[in-house]
């Protein structure tokens, strides 16, 4: 069933030389072999053009300030279709992912078996800690918060990898019917970077097509651009900054695809929980987040033009009710859950902020690290130590058991809340 699609790849590449040697040796050894691969280089100050071209793969340039649907919608129009319109998929993958061997074939398995599944994804794990699990499908909470379902740092034993139908998957590796991704109009160019993989598979199921996650393929993913491992470069000056970006176009998604009669409630929503984060991130002194939360929604609300276009837009291909997407969406108790989830890791990085950075020195084995690579390629002799090292968060009892003070203010406040308790 594989060999009656023909395959895209579309490789989009941003200052990402660190990460696109494994990367294409990733793709060159898939089990099932790409039909063609065409990458858009966004102005890249290192060398990931020259990576890709020397790999033998066709490069269009694009300026620095290019989002991301907007490079996927140049590498479409220099890639003709096929003459059985039906049968072509595109294969979108960044620059900081790097998929295992039979990723591609897995999925397209999938999406052979169920001619109504438009778009599939594969289970992400972290590039740098090869257990940590990121993603097995995605959503948005009703506070505009990603939502992917797992716990904090939760590690991949196999309880997630059973296919499941997901509201949307992350444009890491994503695995989509060409016909479809452009009948749905692709990637919203309002959403220049973050969250238009969940604005996509929003619009896809309201349309009536299905979205799956496929655990079995795997891929390793940086998420550089979330991480601030490289700048943000999209056109607006005011978006360079990764979280108020993210918050923008979480708000974004939320307006402009929900029913007409949820949207004062939920623009009411948006602007509490951000004052609740901004107050969060002035109690852990990181005041340039505190102001992102408030900027990301004021900008979006001062320009409701730009709403409306997006809703008239989408309303054109609706043909179910927004509430097919309500089992996807987390109830408001897992979504407070995860809010004080991060709120106590924001503090305790406050509270002992160097914590972090001893534990890494302390448990990092560089050997194991350059071990793991060789599941996906060749190992990249020009990586920094810092590249390769996990992103580790410092223990809560480790930092109450060196803090004896601290522990001992921490059990006066609980005992004294549960012996008042009845008074509540």
């Amino acid at each position: 069933m594989a060999d009656n699609f023909f395959v895209t790849a579309i490789v989009v590449a941003h200052d990402g030389a660190t990460w696109l040697t494994e990367g294409i040796a990733a793709l060159y050894s898939q089990t099932r072999p790409i039909d063609r691969i065409i990458a858009v280089d966004t102005g890249s100050l290192d060398n990931s053009a020259k990576l890709l071209s020397n790999a033998g793969i066709k490069v269009l340039s694009a300026d620095r300030t290019t989002g991301f649907g907007d490079a996927i919608n140049l590498a479409l129009a220099a890639t003709p279709e096929i003459a059985d319109r039906e049968s072509e998929l595109i294969w979108i993958l960044h620059d900081d992912c790097a998929p295992s061997r039979n990723v591609l074939e897995k999925l397209i398995e999938e999406m052979a078996e169920q001619p109504q599944v438009a778009i599939v994804g594969p289970k992400l794990r972290s590039w740098y800690d090869r257990n940590h699990l990121l993603e097995v499908g995605i959503s948005i909470a009703g506070n505009g918060a990603r939502w992917t379902g797992l716990e904090r740092h939760e590690q991949d034993q196999g309880q997630h990898d059973e296919p499941k139908q997901v509201l949307a998957v992350s444009t890491a590796a994503m695995l989509a019917r060409r016909d479809i991704f452009q009948e749905l109009g692709g990637l919203d160019p309002n959403l220049a970077l973050f969250r238009d993989d969940v604005d996509l598979g929003w619009r896809a199921r309201v349309a009536g097509f299905t979205v799956k996650c496929v655990p079995q393929a795997l891929v390793f993913h940086v998420e550089a651009s979330a991480n601030e491992r490289r700048p943000i470069d999209v056109s607006e000056a005011y978006f360079h900054r990764p979280l108020l970006l993210d918050r923008r176009n979480a708000a974004y998604v939320l307006m402009a695809n929900s029913s007409f009669i949820l949207t004062p409630w939920i623009a009411l929503q948006l602007i509490f929980t951000a004052l609740i984060r901004a107050i969060t991130f002035l109690l852990a002194k990181l005041p340039g987040y505190a102001a992102d939360e408030m900027a990301a929604v004021g900008l979006l609300l001062v320009k409701p033009g730009e709403l409306l276009r997006a809703r008239r837009e989408r309303k054109k291909a609706r043909v179910l009710s927004a509430r097919v997407i309500k089992p996807f969406i987390p109830p408001r108790w897992s979504q407070l859950r995860l809010g004080w989830e991060h709120a106590t890791e924001l503090i305790t990085r406050w509270i002992h902020p160097n914590r972090a950075a001893q534990e890494l020195a302390e448990d990092i084995d560089e050997g194991d690290v350059a071990a793991s690579y060789s599941d996906i390629g060749v190992i990249d002799e020009s990586f920094d130590d810092a590249d390769l090292a996990p992103v580790r968060r410092p223990s809560r009892l480790r930092i109450l058991a060196n803090r004896p003070l601290l522990a001992g203010i921490a059990f006066t406040l609980f005992t004294s809340l549960l012996a008042s308790r009845h008074r509540w």
